[in-house]
């Protein structure tokens, strides 16, 4: 089949604040510049008033065409919105889906939105399903958190239900980490249908940023500074080892200053916890969510990026696009030597690889990388010209093209 006529209905697990979201969209749109017919369904899941302003119901972004799915009025800002995976959700994604034929199914994690959506779609339609995972979603994953939630403790067994076995019934399954592949073969999954792809550089990363006006926005000088950009939630990344690290960062830097950009609902007891150890808007300024394309601006107003995270599944198993966020400004990054880190910086070419979990060691890289301006200069610029040559989106889009025609041979045969 030639792409200009294959149709793929693309299910993203949430909506765009999310980098789940974002990147299936990126995806779907240079797939569409490569003349694939895409359909794109957003569940808001995660009710937020502001995006049913930003967005209809349908609309065109590029030449892909996005149809949103909004909960009922009556259960917004409700506990009902999280009651209603399987129901809600599966009956109104598979309801949309069907507005229009389609080739392939492309499934992004096999979360409870989309996940039961895209098993059902694929077993009504009997077309080929893509499932691809940039997480580790159930068992000793970033739900984990869940099962402290009495409420809400039944998304992590939906997850871990999904993860152990949709993969096995996907035509192909795509893992954005090395750890998740090996995951996925332990599970029985035939090799023919596994595939890797790390994160792409997105095209918003590497915009030049403008960080003498972020240094004035935020009263800074010419003070050494680190920042952290990511979400701020208890099952994502380990920013309580960054309060510890600074407070050690402080007494032999009292100049230093760390930005912690994003927001979520671990951001209170960070905050509780950087002023109890008097470094709250002191030495750690928390800037709150900025627009993605408003990122730039803030790493260039760093002289390194840091990825705090303890030895973990989770960890090992992340795409870690923020990485490409640092080094497309030619920000080297300190980040554990775990996981995707030495493929993403070149080997520790293009950042400080520390012990994980270790605060002491997270000081000691943050301190290493502020004192030596220019080492952190020729290893920036390394990484830049890395990641953007090695983790390229055509290359990406090329990879999945050929996916789909192995899927669709494979069919027709």
């Amino acid at each position: 089949m030639k792409i200009k006529n294959l149709k793929v209905c693309m299910l993203s697990p949430t909506a765009f604040p999310l980098a789940s979201a974002r990147h299936l969209l990126s995806e779907a749109r240079h797939l569409a510049e490569r003349g694939a017919d895409i359909s794109f369904i957003v569940p808001h899941h995660y009710y937020l008033p502001f995006e049913e302003n930003e967005h209809k119901e349908n609309e065109l972004v590029g030449d892909v065409r996005v149809k949103h799915i909004f909960p009922p009025k009556k259960w917004r800002d409700s506990i009902r919105i999280h009651f209603s995976p399987i129901g809600y959700w599966t009956y109104n994604i598979v309801k949309r889906a069907l507005e229009e034929p389609f080739d392939i199914i492309h499934v992004m994690k096999p979360y409870y939105t989309s996940a039961a959506a895209g098993l059902l779609l694929h077993l009504i339609t009997r077309k080929p399903m893509v499932l691809e995972c940039d997480d580790l979603e159930g068992k000793k994953g970033w739900s984990s958190a869940l099962a402290e939630e009495p409420l809400f403790g039944f998304k992590r067994h939906l997850l871990a239900m999904y993860e152990r076995h949709l993969p096995l019934l996907a035509d192909a399954v795509i893992a954005t980490s090395r750890a998740l592949l090996e995951m996925f073969r332990s599970y029985g999954v035939k090799e023919e249908r596994l595939f890797y792809l790390p994160y792409p550089v997105e095209e918003y990363m590497t915009q030049p940023g403008d960080g003498e006006k972020t240094r004035q926005k935020l009263g800074l000088g010419d003070e050494p500074v680190v920042i952290y950009c990511g979400a701020l939630h208890p099952h994502h990344y380990d920013c309580d080892l960054l309060i510890d690290a600074m407070n050690i960062v402080r007494g032999k830097l009292p100049t230093a200053k760390l930005l912690i950009v994003g927001d979520g609902g671990a951001r209170p007891g960070l905050e509780r916890r950087a002023e109890e150890a008097g470094l709250l808007n002191s030495t750690i300024i928390f800037t709150g969510w900025v627009p993605r394309y408003g990122i730039p601006d803030y790493i260039a107003a760093a002289d390194a990026g840091v990825v705090p995270m303890r030895d973990t599944p989770a960890s090992r198993s992340r795409g870690l696009s923020k990485v490409l966020e640092y080094l497309c400004q030619a920000r080297p990054v300190v980040m554990p030597g775990i996981g995707q880190a030495a493929e993403l910086t070149d080997g520790g070419k293009a950042g400080f690889l520390i012990e994980p979990g270790n605060p002491s060691a997270l000081a000691d890289g943050i301190i290493t990388a502020l004192t030596n301006p220019v080492v952190c200069e020729k290893i920036g610029l390394h990484g830049q010209d890395y990641v953007r040559e090695k983790f390229d989106w055509s290359q990406a889009t090329e990879t999945v093209l050929n996916i789909y025609r192995k899927i669709m041979l494979k069919n027709v045969i």
